[in-house]
């Protein structure tokens, strides 16, 4: 689960629209030995002056194809992970993770709060395969 936060590298900016994530994310449940429930979940907001039935709309077409291809990545994952960093699991280990971490000092709820932070690297690139490049195209 996700949702919007500010960062003191990123302050919103005049004539920049800004989206709102209030709770965005996916669930899994497996419900049987070959059988997984999918749930995605969004309340969010894309800003600017799209009207609400237009967005309402748009989701009801994009929502449906990102799962499409979340099930169609999900079903060849294991032939992909294998050519792909097989050892590189960073949410079973979290110690492979080689990027800096979030300094929560520099994040808010809010636009108004000013944070601080002594944190003045920039995070490491990592070289992980993208498995939307790699399997999943549109036809």
């Amino acid at each position: 689960m996700n949702h919007s936060v500010y960062h003191k590298k990123e302050p919103p900016r005049k004539n920049i629209i800004r989206g709102t994530s209030y709770y965005t994310g996916y669930v899994m449940e497996v419900i049987g030995p070959q059988a997984t429930r999918f749930t995605y979940i969004s309340q969010s907001n894309p800003g600017g002056k799209i009207p609400a039935w237009l967005v309402n709309k748009l989701f009801t077409v994009v929502a449906p194809k990102v799962i499409q291809k979340m099930v169609k990545a999900c079903r060849v994952y294991e032939v992909w992970k294998k050519n792909n960093n097989p050892e590189y699991m960073p949410w079973l280990w979290p110690d492979q993770i080689c990027t800096n971490l979030i300094d929560w000092n520099d994040v808010s709820s809010s636009a108004n709060v000013e944070t601080t932070s002594s944190c003045s690297e920039e995070p490491e690139d990592i070289q992980v395969g993208d498995i939307t490049d790699d399997i999943i195209t549109d036809t």
